[in-house]
């Protein structure tokens, strides 16, 4: 009776063995890049010393009262409370400062690259180098920033995009997360949600058709005005003087926009006008108007020479709004411009090319 139960403990043992090593056999080289990439982060995390804005959310995390970090600190500092909420849990606990810090943001790294790893269709070869370039690895990864965090929303948002109209649900909560993380975070948010709005409106011609979908984009609304109600500029932001060329006064909210134009996409890739300057602050020379108004133009307004055909752009968008080619923008795309000069350069291509279609 004893040799017949230990037999079929053993059996037992190697089933439970066989169906961990039938699970891990297809996805060895994920576990491995996932296993080298999280050694590597928390090696380089050991001798990164943090930022000043690091440590600065750590601060307001672990000093700050629950209801300063929702309802006040936002206002100054201008992005929503999650990233500080998630601190305050090791900081008013007492764990070290850099302990607490690090382990949050390697634990969010952690997921990003698990989600990219084993839950994206990209192709082997980028799930295998991708986790080891510069931003995944150390501007995501080591450095203590809510980044890690925004890039598992979008990644979230992109496994689920295909399916967003019969299950809306999660790319909504996806969505919300992702506006949690970064005021940047609303914006994108936003901009997926108008062009997704445009998109079954041309197929459906109707708002409400899909109720589920519909009170989905409703809520994500609501979530979206409530955050930025909360990370509106108090009062007393802009009381001292932010530009160096001197300027007290915010400029008119024309030039503010002018300067975002003229100057974001110029600043991205070319120029160096500014340094740290807000643009309530900004006032330009008009050598400088001109030569980043060049340089923005080209960037912006250069027309491609040969044209697609309307077949090609419907072909065209239904692949980028597909989850491989999404992650794949996402990741690849984000190194070789700042996050607000993809935005500007994408909207300037998009308003060209739908002046030229109405054409």
């Amino acid at each position: 009776m004893g040799a017949a139960t230990a037999t079929a403990a053993g059996k037992a043992k190697v089933t439970r063995f066989d169906k961990i090593r039938h699970w891990i056999t297809p996805f060895r080289l994920h576990c491995a890049v996932l296993a080298v990439y999280v050694i590597l982060v928390a090696t380089v995390m050991c001798f990164h010393e943090p930022w000043f804005d690091e440590a600065q959310a750590w601060l307001i995390a672990r000093d700050c009262s629950w209801r300063e970090m929702i309802l006040e600190r936002p206002h100054y500092e201008h992005h929503p409370p999650l990233w500080w909420m998630m601190l305050a849990i090791p900081a008013k606990l007492g764990v070290p400062y850099e302990i607490g810090l690090k382990s949050v943001n390697l634990a969010c790294a952690m997921l990003m690259i698990w989600l990219l790893e084993f839950k994206t269709k990209l192709p082997e070869l980028f799930k295998a180098i991708l986790p080891f370039s510069y931003f995944l690895c150390y501007q995501y990864g080591v450095t203590s920033r809510p980044y890690a965090l925004m890039i598992c929303a979008m990644l979230l948002i992109a496994i689920n995009w295909k399916n967003r109209d019969e299950k809306p649900l999660p790319v909504i909560l996806s969505m919300m997360l992702l506006c949690l993380t970064s005021s940047y975070g609303i914006v994108i948010s936003g901009m997926l949600a108008v062009n997704w709005v445009f998109r079954f409106l041309k197929s459906d011609h109707s708002l409400i058709r899909n109720k589920r979908r519909f009170f989905a984009l409703l809520a994500l609304l609501a979530f979206a005005v409530i955050l930025i109600i909360d990370v509106i500029p108090a009062k007393d932001v802009f009381h001292s003087n932010f530009d160096v060329q001197g300027t007290e006064e915010p400029v008119p909210v024309w030039q503010r926009f002018l300067n975002a134009w003229i100057l974001l996409p110029s600043e991205t890739l070319f120029t160096s006008i500014l340094t740290n300057s807000s643009f309530n602050f900004v006032t330009l020379s008009w050598d400088q108007v001109l030569e980043a108004g060049l340089f923005s133009g080209a960037d912006v307004g250069v027309p491609h020479p040969d044209q697609p055909t309307q077949e090609q752009c419907d072909t065209t968008a239904d692949h980028v709004f597909g989850d491989e080619h999404r992650v794949h923008t996402a990741l690849l795309h984000a190194p070789r411009r700042h996050h607000t000069g993809i935005l500007h350069s994408d909207s300037g291509h998009r308003l060209r090319d739908t002046a030229h279609q109405r054409r």
